[in-house]
């Protein structure tokens, strides 16, 4: 049995060799991907502030949603009430019922506007998260990417 575990940990440790140097890690990770320049850098940094407001957008877009829901729920269970409260004999009460019945269905129809509007915003702020990482995502920059040239004298 130790013989079996020294040579698949000979093995392991010629997959584990490091190069003798951390600078060309960087360099291979910096072949890999290119450095941002300032411009770059300044897109990127524009594109994860409008990602990140199109995810707050989204957020309080779907919180709304999810309120109009609970409250259809509520109000279905009212006008089921009303329902078998109604008597059908009443044209009143009937009509009551199929007045609070009309309101109910645009109510409906309205949060189910809002349905297409809520994915028009998850698909916005997917498109945006998708640009960063596309032309962002693992990429490096170095500290002093943003400061301005100094102007020549």
């Amino acid at each position: 049995m130790r013989a079996i575990r020294f040579v698949a940990g000979a093995a392991l440790a010629s997959i584990l060799v490091l190069p003798a140097a951390p600078d060309a890690v960087a360099q291979a990770v910096s072949r890999v991907q290119p450095e941002l320049d300032r411009d770059a850098l300044l897109r990127c940094m524009a594109d994860e502030r409008e990602s990140r407001a199109l995810l707050e957008r989204y957020r309080q877009e779907h919180e709304a949603f999810s309120a109009s829901g609970h409250a259809l729920d509520a109000q279905r269970r009212d006008l089921e009430a009303l329902r078998e409260a109604t008597d059908p004999r009443d044209p009143a009460a009937v009509e009551r019922y199929n007045l609070r019945a009309a309101e109910f269905g645009t109510r409906v129809e309205r949060h189910n506007a809002g349905l297409a509007a809520l994915e028009a915003s998850r698909q916005a702020q997917h498109a945006a998260a998708q640009r960063y990482n596309e032309h962002c995502g693992g990429r490096h920059f170095q500290p002093n990417t943003l400061r301005s040239a100094p102007e020549p004298k």
